[in-house]
C-alpha cells in the first residue's frame, strides 16, 4: 500500500484492510474517510484533488483494479460491493477549441452511492449521479443517470446474453 499525504486520510477504525499495490493520493486541501471493515483489493487507485472529498461507509468491498477519483465529493454508503475494474469519477475534462486540453481544467458534480449497492465488473459511474439503496448495477454498465432505490440496471448487451 502506498499513501501520499497520510494526514489527509482518516480511518474510523483499524479494520480497514488493503492488499498490495493500493495507491491513495490526497492533495493539500482534500480528504479521504474510510469507515469500518473496508477491504480494498490489489491495484486499487483512490485519488482526491482540488479540495475534493471521498467518504466510504462501513463494510465495503472493493475488488481489484477499482479506481475512484474525486475533485468534488463522492459518498459511498454501507454494505456495498464493487467488482473488478470499476471506475467512479465525479469530474470530466472541460473542452473548448481555443485552449489546449491540458489547460482547460475540469467540471463535475458529486456522486452518491447508497447503502447495500452491488456494482458489477467494469462499470463506470459518471459525475452527478446518485445510486439508490439496495440497487444492483450489472457488469460493464455506464451509469450516466440517477438510479432509483431497489433497482437492477444492466447493459443492453448483457441482457441479450442472459
Amino acid at each position: 500500500m502506498k499513501i501520499r499525504f497520510p494526514t489527509r486520510v482518516t480511518l474510523r477504525s483499524l479494520t480497514v484492510s488493503m492488499e498490495s499495490g493500493v495507491k491513495i493520493v490526497a492533495d493539500k486541501a482534500s480528504k479521504v474517510f474510510f469507515g469500518k471493515w473496508n477491504y480494498v483489493s490489489r491495484l486499487a487507485n483512490i485519488e482526491v484533488y482540488d479540495g475534493g472529498e471521498i467518504r466510504f461507509g462501513d463494510r465495503i468491498f472493493f475488488n481489484k483494479n477499482f479506481s475512484v477519483v474525486s475533485r468534488y465529493k463522492i459518498t459511498i454508503g454501507n454494505d456495498c460491493q464493487f467488482g473488478p475494474n470499476v471506475c467512479v469519477y465525479d469530474h470530466s475534462h472541460s473542452y473548448g477549441e481555443d485552449v489546449p486540453i491540458s489547460k482547460q481544467g475540469y467540471h463535475g458534480a458529486p456522486i452518491v452511492i447508497g447503502n447495500n449497492v452491488w456494482i458489477g465488473a467494469g462499470c463506470f459511474i459518471k459525475a452527478g449521479t446518485t445510486i439508490g439503496d439496495n440497487s444492483v448495477i450489472g457488469a460493464n454498465t455506464l451509469v450516466i443517470n440517477d438510479v432509483e432505490e431497489n433497482s437492477v440496471i444492466c447493459n443492453k448487451v448483457e441482457m441479450l446474453l442472459l
